[in-house]
């Protein structure tokens, strides 16, 4: 498990905690980074606060690790709830491609 943590000047301002592994996405094999989840934790998010100031963090992170040495295909983000700071960063700056289930 890895956090990433986003910092303002010396002020973090979001933790995301992502595990690296390889999973089937609709058949193909991919190497994703994903919050974590399992039958112990019914719920997860990103933490970081929901405020205009923080509405690009998500995009940013993915901006950075675009240009990082690891490794990876997607993000998933399983059992988001309908208010999760993730959900409000995804749609004040929508990813190019996305696969959302209800």
């Amino acid at each position: 498990m890895d956090f990433l943590v986003v910092y303002d000047g010396d002020a973090p301002v979001a933790i995301l905690p992502l595990r690296r592994r390889k999973r089937h996405l609709f058949g193909v094999s991919a190497m994703v980074l994903e919050s974590p989840h399992g039958h112990h934790m019914k719920l997860a998010d990103l933490v970081f606060a929901k405020t205009p100031e923080n509405a690009a963090i998500l995009s940013e992170v993915i901006a950075h690790l675009r240009q990082a040495p690891t490794q990876w295909d997607a993000i998933h983000l399983a059992r988001l709830l309908d208010d999760s700071s993730a959900l409000y960063a995804f749609q004040s700056y929508p990813p190019a491609l996305s696969i959302m289930r209800p």
